[in-house]
């Protein structure tokens, strides 16, 4: 629905975060290509409190939901990031987008998992593992 997607956007610009985050979960059912790119956006804004780790979880899912491609390489970047002062945050994020790269019917998220499988992260690895071996299950 055009009319649907343009107040979608709207809404994803919006400075209300309560509001911003209802439209990123009604965001995974457009296939507009802005809105792809303004979940995107979101995803590699700066910020690392509560709130944008629930936002940027919740970006993550909508993608996955999506599963728009263009997405992978964001999502790669993230998993490769490397920060000492903010390890936390960035673990949780890496765990959502290895719960989610099953979603992606692209060969890179599969490429992407099966590499995770190879982290030094002993809990990246193991629950990318898992997620190939469900993957092989679901296609088996």
């Amino acid at each position: 629905d055009p009319e649907g997607d343009r107040l979608l956007l709207d809404v994803l610009a919006n400075d209300d975060k309560v509001v911003r985050l209802h439209a990123i979960q009604s965001a995974e059912k457009s296939m507009h290509p802005d809105v792809v790119m303004s979940l995107l956006h979101i995803l590699q804004r700066k910020g690392t409190s509560p709130d944008s780790a629930a936002e940027k979880k919740a970006v993550i899912r909508s993608l996955a939901e999506i599963g728009d491609a263009r997405a992978i390489v964001v999502l790669e970047k993230i998993l490769n990031k490397r920060s000492f002062f903010r390890a936390s945050f960035y673990l949780s994020l890496k765990k959502e987008i290895i719960q989610t790269l099953v979603k992606y019917r692209d060969p890179s998220a599969f490429s992407l998992l099966a590499g995770m499988a190879e982290s030094r992260n002993r809990e990246l690895s193991g629950q990318a593992s898992e997620q190939l071996r469900s993957l092989g299950k679901d296609r088996g």
